[in-house]
């Protein structure tokens, strides 16, 4: 089992945190066009083009090194070496910084679900709770998303993120997307390196996130999670879409 790094320091930023989004935001269209994207003179992604309509899943496939994590990356703002057209809600994204994709609605869930060890889960979810008063009226406080992940609840708000399992992590990540609420979630592996129950978890609440008309791009090796949320998946070879599968 592949375990996270976790880091020590504290949040410099909002644009440092696992954020993600919420289904009390309006949904909207992602729209890719042309995208490519650089590591050094290295070429990672070539020509990548698709559209994520209001309120639909589509999920991203391929080996690893096929480019999918690169792809999430430049479309939430953490690399930045890209030329083409990111655009969500009508907003142009391409070249921001993180912290700016976010707050216009775009939420990133890193893989091996990312958190900061020296923080508890209360203070990750005030945070969250914190950018998401500022996309929208209404959004959720700190109580209700305990409620809603009784997982945490369970382990206690006070316990530092470095104490919790692989799987906790993930769903404190997924909290926190629901608390920062976004209209367009991007997940990049989320049930890699978590034994098969917690990932189905995981994929519960992912699940809900679809029915309540969040907006999202998945990326997945394991295509049999993405079959109930999805009949599509984009496959990527080498920084390139090379067709679409059926999930």
């Amino acid at each position: 089992m592949r375990v996270p790094m976790l880091s020590s320091r504290h949040p410099a930023s909002l644009a440092d945190l696992p954020i993600g989004g919420s289904p009390t935001a309006a949904p909207a269209a992602l729209v890719v066009e042309h995208l490519n994207a650089f590591y050094g003179p290295a070429q990672a992604l070539s020509d990548i083009s698709f559209t994520v309509e209001p309120g639909t899943v589509l999920g991203l496939v391929g080996q690893n090194g096929a480019g999918k994590t690169t792809l999430l990356r430049t479309i939430g703002g953490l690399h930045r070496r890209a030329s083409g057209r990111v655009e969500y809600a009508g907003a142009s994204l391409l070249g921001r910084r993180p912290d700016q994709v976010a707050v216009r609605g775009i939420g990133l869930v890193r893989d091996g679900g990312r958190v900061f060890e020296n923080l508890t889960i209360r203070e990750h979810l005030i945070i969250a709770t914190q950018l998401g008063r500022k996309r929208l009226q209404g959004s959720r406080d700190v109580d209700q998303l305990l409620e809603m992940f009784p997982v945490l609840a369970q382990r206690g708000a006070q316990t530092k993120a470095g104490y919790l399992s692989g799987g906790q992590r993930q769903l404190l990540c997924l909290a926190m997307a629901v608390g920062s609420a976004a209209g367009c979630l991007l997940l990049d592996e989320p049930s890699a390196g978590l034994a098969e129950s917690t990932a189905e978890e995981v994929f519960r609440i992912i699940r809900r996130f679809a029915d309540e008309g969040l907006t999202l791009l998945i990326a997945e090796q394991d295509v049999r999670w993405l079959s109930a949320l999805t009949g599509r998946a984009a496959e990527l070879e080498m920084g390139r879409i090379v067709g679409y599968v059926d999930t």
